[in-house]
């Protein structure tokens, strides 16, 4: 018969001293990302403020339905762009986190989270969903 293997979990101040360490190593790393992250969304929004204002200023008074359409559909891809570029900065936060013992780049750590966006983004998702409907329970009694 195999032997059973038990792992005894920390204590709390274990964990606590354990996070604090972490938090001192990845401090800058995570600032790194996060001001990645915002650099990338001003981006986005620039680049969707310059098609706006382009459209709007260059077509004038002659707006019909399908600029506005257009703008529509930019803007739900805006939207979009940034969520999965917060998907993908928060993904690279948690895998320099998780990786702390290793020597690691802030580059290394947004290369290495790309496999994660599309999960920690649909993982996101989800949860918004869940609790804005426990929500609603709520808002809405019956």
């Amino acid at each position: 018969m195999a032997e059973e293997k038990t792992h005894i979990l920390p204590d709390p101040i274990e964990l606590a001293k354990e996070s604090w360490i972490i938090y001192k190593k990845r401090f800058w790393t995570i600032v790194g990302i996060g001001v990645a992250a915002f650099v990338g969304g001003l981006l986005i929004l620039l680049v969707a403020g310059l098609i706006g204002g382009v459209g709007y200023f260059g077509f004038g008074a002659k707006l019909n339905v399908g600029f506005f359409g257009l703008v529509g559909v930019l803007g739900i891809l805006m939207i979009i762009s940034l969520f999965g570029l917060s998907s993908w900065a928060n993904a690279a936060v948690f895998l320099s986190i998780s990786k702390w013992k290793e020597d690691r780049k802030i580059s290394e750590n947004i290369k290495d989270a790309k496999p994660f966006i599309l999960p920690f983004f649909l993982t996101s998702l989800l949860a918004g969903l869940l609790s804005m409907g426990a929500f609603l329970f709520f808002v809405i009694p019956a």
